[in-house]
């Protein structure tokens, strides 16, 4: 396995926001707190207020209550009871719990926030545990019930609506079976892949549960510990901030502000606030709270509040209340003894609107670090990559500039026709310089007659383009094909395949190799070939 880091400057996927924020520009400071560098990090202990005993213990008596009946890592258990201590701080990422593991990005946000865990950890006076915090209050169903598989799109249904850790997995047993275990039985990990599949989603009545599950079985012997904050004695520690929420309506202003700001600089919105932005969990619905005309409503169901019987409900069920996305990070960090938010580019850019919410709820604000993003380049494709004399930041490029270039890059001539339009340029101006001493009206007759000489020589380019593209048809169907299977469906890799394509070919152990070039310190697009 080799790998090479390909600089974010000479590939365009990042927002100017996120370029921006990782070059550390000026005009982006006021947005975060701490520079996102290992040093960066490190300094910023000094600073952070306390994390409260009484928060620990809570914290670590639900883990341990979450690990009930899981086969649980002895690195996990020991993470877990350090977080009982003043020492001890978290490094966090999040994800929906997509089936399967979803798009392989996800495994990159964990692997990233491992290792960077593992990094800090090596400072001898603190204790660093990776959290991977488990989406479950999301109902966006229809973003997670499926993943792509050795180019098979497999999906499941279930009923919509609800928090998606309460879903039930009883749909999926028949997914595997009559969907996957074909695509993945002709592989000699294949059945490996199955008994973690059907461990995870068959042995478990609720998407949460499986999906901690399987990702303790991937990542536990890494310490990773995985949080469903989906709990009402956690709930209980953000009850101050839900009521405050209710009753003062803090965050909505201090996005707007932010978002103004943003706007001037020129960079664009990720998240919106609303008057309220939390939803409350209730039959079956994730329903969104709003106030109006001096009551609460849930949008869905139109029940109404008085706010004693919604603060009461605070007190009485603090885990109905789910936040959306714009009080999600807040809660996390009211929960966790958090120094840093692995994150990819989009999820970063609506965290940079967040910090005047954490100062308007007293919560620290913690680093950003972008996530590992990576491609993997199995064997036969480097070859090939090696036999066109094509590199993968050449395919970064639209399929029709790519295939252009590469012909004429290859042609034994030259194609273009810059120097004849250069030539044609220098006799017109000549031509136009002695018209305008005898008439200068005569300028834009003579201009015209340039365009259109320019015009058709452009013409003539394509013509010759076109004619040394079917000289080389074999190499640029080998190239445009090379082209969609990185990119599949014009996408990043990394958005679209999922892991275990890859893992009923090499094995699990590549998800360890990965691991290994990964560096989640160094901001740079990873190119991993097999």
């Amino acid at each position: 396995m080799k790998s090479n880091n390909i600089h974010y400057n000479n590939i365009d996927i990042l927002s100017p926001l996120i370029a921006d924020y990782l070059s550390a520009k000026q005009e982006v400071s006021p947005f975060y707190s701490i520079p996102s560098t290992k040093a960066g990090i490190l300094e910023s202990i000094s600073e952070k207020s306390p994390f409260p005993a009484d928060k620990r213990k809570v914290l670590v008596e639900q883990l341990h209550a979450q690990y009930q009946g899981v086969n649980t890592c002895a690195q996990v258990t020991s993470n877990i009871n350090l977080l009982n201590k003043s020492n001890t701080y978290t490094i966090t990422t999040g994800h929906q719990l997509n089936f399967a593991t979803g798009p392989l990005y996800t495994i990159y946000k964990i692997l990233s926030t491992i290792n960077a865990a593992e990094q800090l950890s090596k400072n001898e006076n603190i204790n660093v545990v990776p959290i991977f915090w488990l989406a479950t209050e999301d109902h966006d169903f229809a973003e997670i019930n499926h993943c792509n598989m050795l180019g098979n799109k497999i999906a499941w249904e279930a009923d919509a609506g609800n928090a998606c850790g309460r879903i039930s997995t009883t749909p999926i047993a028949e997914v595997i079976e009559n969907h996957i275990k074909p695509l993945v039985l002709k592989f000699d990990n294949g059945q490996a892949i199955l008994d973690l599949l059907s461990s995870s989603y068959n042995e478990n009545s609720t998407l949460n549960k499986a999906s901690i599950h399987l990702y303790n079985e991937l990542f536990g012997k890494h310490g990773l510990v995985i949080l469903d904050a989906d709990n009402d004695a956690l709930k209980k520690l953000f009850a101050p901030i839900i009521k405050q929420e209710l009753t003062e309506r803090k965050s909505q202003h201090a996005v707007v502000k932010q978002n103004e700001l943003l706007n001037e600089l020129g960079y664009k919105n990720q998240a919106h606030a609303r008057d309220i932005n939390l939803f409350l969990l209730k039959n079956g619905i994730r329903d969104r709270i709003t106030f109006n005309n001096n009551q609460f409503e849930l949008v869905h169901s139109k029940e109404t509040f008085s706010e004693p019987e919604i603060l009461a409900l605070v007190d009485s069920s603090p885990a109905m209340f789910s936040p959306n996305v714009i009080l999600r990070p807040v809660y996390q960090e009211c929960i966790l003894p958090n120094l840093a938010y692995i994150g990819g580019a989009g999820e970063l850019a609506y965290w940079l609107q967040l910090k005047t919410v954490f100062e308007k709820y007293a919560i620290d604000f913690p680093a950003l670090m972008l996530r590992n993003a990576a491609v993997i380049i199995e064997k036969h494709q480097a070859e090939k990559m090696e036999k066109l004399n094509v590199s993968f930041q050449q395919l970064f490029n639209d399929e029709n500039k790519l295939l252009a270039n590469w012909t004429k890059k290859n042609s034994a001539v030259e194609i273009n026709l810059n120097s004849q339009k250069e030539e044609l340029n220098n006799t017109f101006n000549a031509i136009i310089n002695k018209a305008e001493q005898i008439d200068p009206t005569l300028k834009a007759s003579i201009t015209g007659a340039l365009n259109a000489q320019i015009k058709t020589i452009e013409g003539l380019e394509k013509k010759i383009l076109k004619a040394e593209k079917n000289k080389h048809e074999i190499a640029l169907n080998q190239l445009s094909k090379l082209k969609q299977q990185l990119f599949p469906k014009g996408s990043l890799q990394e958005r679209h395949d999922n892991i275990f394509g890859l893992v009923a070919k090499y094995g699990f152990h590549l998800i360890d190799e990965i691991k290994n070039e990964l560096n989640p310190f160094e901001t740079a697009f990873t190119e991993i070939k097999l």
